[in-house]
């Protein structure tokens, strides 16, 4: 119902795609993972132990039971330059596979293995700089990931900009890092780089 209204409110339905996952995600999202609790566990509610740890686990309640929680990964150099730094988790990963492919409903379809992320801004004079490093479970999730959203945000051209896409190693897991940064920026040579845990 929540998904179907939409069309009736402008507004809402003017707004990007981020902004209305983000809203409505809590409540549909949160929703079936409570659905699942309570055909699977005995307490009536989670303690703040025993909460989703990510996104991940709410899209996935059978990796929640499992006990696959997201990997930490954390920049190894100070935040000198950085305007923002953040985790996008699995269903922002969505979202933007979502405006990648061209729009529409985003679909629990991402490629099953999504371990965990992060990114931080740069401020250069340029413009600001992203870096972005994704670890997967298995090399071909990893891969999925670079050959398919990833790639397609190489395609979408930003004049004085460069996207670098590549596959990395972190902590033993396969990852991708994504970069998209003004094509005279002084990293370029020596990019940030991530480690596992905090």
């Amino acid at each position: 119902q929540v998904k179907s209204s939409q069309t009736s409110m402008k507004v809402f339905a003017s707004a990007p795609l981020i902004l209305r996952e983000g809203l409505i995600f809590p409540y549909l999202g949160g929703a079936e993972f409570m659905r699942w609790w309570a055909l699977n566990k005995s307490a009536p509610l989670p303690t703040v132990a025993e909460l989703p740890q990510s996104t991940e686990q709410i899209l996935h309640p059978d990796r929640y039971a499992r006990g696959d929680g997201p990997v930490d990964l954390t920049f190894v150099e100070p935040k000198d330059g950085v305007i923002y730094e953040d985790t996008f988790g699995e269903l922002e990963t969505q979202i933007f596979t979502t405006v990648m492919r061209g729009g529409g409903e985003v679909l629990n379809d991402l490629a099953p293995g999504w371990g965990g992320d992060r990114f931080r801004v740069y401020r250069t004079s340029g413009g600001p700089a992203l870096v972005w490093y994704s670890v997967w479970d298995d090399s071909t999730s990893a891969r999925r990931f670079q050959t398919g959203p990833a790639a397609r945000l190489s395609e979408r051209a930003r004049q004085g900009y460069r996207t670098d896409v590549a596959a990395v190693q972190v902590g033993g897991r396969s990852g991708v890092r994504v970069v998209r940064a003004p094509n005279a920026w002084d990293r370029w040579a020596r990019l940030p780089e991530v480690r596992a845990g905090s």
